[in-house]
């Protein structure tokens, strides 16, 4: 354990004036003054996995009145890692990881790299792959990236409904909801059929 971060921690704790803590994000905007991109701590909910964090040599915070732990310092391969882990051998969780890192990255990259390939170099693209997109584009009015930004947007808000709804409704909701106005989309000449 990082003793100098479990003391820097503490006295960010001590210099906290408040009464009343309501949750662990509010907690942690006073401790961590400044934004980053990814996280610095995780959260959960399950004892096994605290006590993994605490044996590994992590900080673990926890708040009257709330049902989870704060994890800190959380890397990125922390992030990856679920709670559910430990209860498969090592080989299947390990690839189940390898998953999660490459479905990222491929998540991250994909739009970008197909929108590098079809709007300024088409030359790389097979030309009946070529010719299919060029049909497919004509009478459209957005251009690729609006295109791409569309999509990602109702992604988010089919994951974000995912989340909201019960259990029993969301997978369902999620797919169907996707089917029609993804088809709706494209009879309406808003998005290219690829």
């Amino acid at each position: 354990m990082n003793l100098n971060m479990l003391e820097q921690i503490r006295l960010q704790l001590q210099k906290i004036d408040t009464d009343i803590v309501i949750n662990g994000d509010l907690l942690m905007e006073k401790i961590e003054k400044t934004a980053t991109i990814l996280p610095r701590h995780d959260y959960t909910g399950r004892p096994d996995f605290a006590m993994q964090a605490l044996i590994r040599g992590r900080i673990l915070l926890m708040i009257d009145g709330v049902s989870y732990a704060i994890i800190t310092p959380a890397n990125i391969m922390l992030l990856f890692k679920s709670a559910e882990d430990n209860e498969y051998p090592l080989i299947v969780s390990s690839m189940e990881r390898l998953l999660r890192i490459v479905g990222i990255l491929i998540s991250m990259l994909l739009p970008g790299f197909w929108l590098a390939l079809t709007t300024y170099h088409q030359e790389q693209l097979p030309f009946l792959l070529l010719a299919t997109v060029v049909e497919s584009r004509t009478g459209l009015p957005f251009p690729t990236i609006l295109e791409i930004l569309m999509m990602l947007f109702m992604f988010e808000l089919f994951r974000e409904a995912n989340l909201r709804l019960p259990s029993a409704v969301s997978g369902s909701v999620s797919v169907v909801g996707g089917l029609i106005i993804g088809d709706a989309a494209i009879k309406a000449g808003v998005q290219a059929p690829q």
